[in-house]
């Protein structure tokens, strides 16, 4: 009950933030410092060369001591002539409110041969939310990964 009953604020306020794939414009909250992330969230994959029929696995680990939630949707990035530059990704994506528990992980598999990638250097990011106690302030931040598609 306590879980279902967590996971239903979760959502509430993912609603109310605007979160989603329509309205998330990949940028950081404002007023929150982009490079603290990293002491709260770490993001990894299980490889970093991948070859475009690869299955992906994205591992989301909560470093911090509040709960954090993200949900499926990513966005990836490709770089050319030394900038990043999106890459459309024509996947629907589960409306699904994720909380990741202090000191816990979660994973997502992503099939490269969906996004038909041709070779070269990516980067996967994803939004996530670090939901503080007793506040309405919740900050989000951007979390991402770099990785190469070869052959």
């Amino acid at each position: 009950m306590k879980k279902a009953l967590v996971i239903g604020i979760a959502i509430v306020v993912l609603v109310v933030a605007g979160y989603g794939a329509l309205s998330w414009t990949g940028k950081e909250a404002s007023g929150s410092p982009q490079d603290n992330h990293a002491k709260f969230v770490k993001m990894e994959l299980d490889k970093s060369v991948y070859s475009p029929s690869d299955t992906m696995t994205i591992r989301i680990t909560n470093e911090g001591k509040v709960n954090v939630t993200t949900s499926y949707h990513f966005r990836l990035y490709r770089e050319e002539n030394g900038e990043w530059k999106e890459v459309p990704v024509n996947l629907m994506f589960i409306a699904v409110a994720v909380s990741i528990e202090p000191g816990k992980s979660w994973e997502q598999k992503v099939n490269l041969a969906d996004l038909k990638l041709s070779p070269g250097h990516y980067k996967i990011t994803k939004k996530v939310i670090l939901n503080s106690p007793g506040t309405k302030d919740n900050a989000s931040y951007e979390v991402s990964v770099e990785f190469e598609v070869k052959g």
